[in-house]
């Protein structure tokens, strides 16, 4: 199969301002691809701009918490994009019994209810350019993770969802990303303090590898060595990743 080339191609990029979204865009930027940056964060859209020619991105503010109907993305998103990455996403990090109703709607909102509407809005234009769609899901997004009841499952719900998508829609190529912990800043979808989280993978080392397996057209990636065992040891040994995921949460 051919590879991919992404100069002058353009790809949204959902959650742009953040840690790993940041660094998706400056991946992109650096192999020619002009960028849709969406984020909800204005002031740190505005901080992509120091990564960026004149002409090759395009800033947009979006509240993805409301952005689960197509004619939200219409609104925003002009032309047709060339690939997406679906990026955006939040956690809650607390016991199920400390969690409210309102966290899972909100986690499942930007997770994965505006990936939805996205995808309704973009996925015609999306067929005829034979174009792409990346999503980020996790290491949770195949087995549990302790104290995040409503991430995991929403990140289930996006592999879910990418995957039925690819059955659906030869024409485009899809790609499932599964990193393991990053070292990076964790959001919460409440009031609690963003945390340090110490992963063994950079945001830049993610990024380079997600931006180079949608040139390469690779269905999915498992990054690093860890989230692949992760994925053999759930599926062969469930009681004992239990044990390791709990002793890491």
């Amino acid at each position: 199969m051919k590879q991919r080339s992404l100069n002058g191609r353009k790809v949204a990029v959902t959650g742009a301002a953040g840690n790993l979204g940041r660094a998706l865009v400056e991946e992109l930027l650096s192999r020619g691809a002009h960028v849709l940056a969406i984020d909800v964060n204005r002031d740190a859209l505005q901080g992509l701009r120091s990564s960026a020619g004149e002409n090759n991105l395009t800033l947009i503010r979006m509240d993805l918490s409301r952005a689960s109907r197509a004619s939200s993305w219409k609104k925003v998103v002009s032309g047709h994009p060339d690939g997406i990455i679906l990026n955006a996403g939040i956690t809650r990090i607390a016991p199920f019994m400390e969690t409210q109703e309102s966290d899972f709607r909100k986690v499942f909102e930007i997770n994965f209810f505006s990936s939805v509407g996205a995808l309704h809005a973009l996925l015609p234009g999306l067929i005829a350019k034979r174009g792409f769609v990346a999503a980020i899901s996790s290491v949770s997004g195949f087995a549990p993770l302790k104290n995040r009841s409503a991430y995991s499952p929403s990140k289930h719900a996006i592999s879910a969802f990418i995957d039925t998508l690819r059955s659906e829609t030869p024409e485009i190529d899809f790609l499932i990303a599964y990193p393991s912990f990053l070292t990076t800043e964790v959001k919460s979808s409440s009031d609690q303090a963003p945390r340090k989280s110490e992963g063994s993978i950079t945001p830049q080392q993610v990024a380079r590898t997600i931006v180079e397996g949608i040139e390469m057209r690779k269905p999915r990636l498992l990054m690093p060595f860890q989230a692949r065992m992760a994925r053999i040891i759930w599926a062969i040994w469930p009681s004992l990743y239990m044990k390791m995921m709990v002793k890491r949460a």
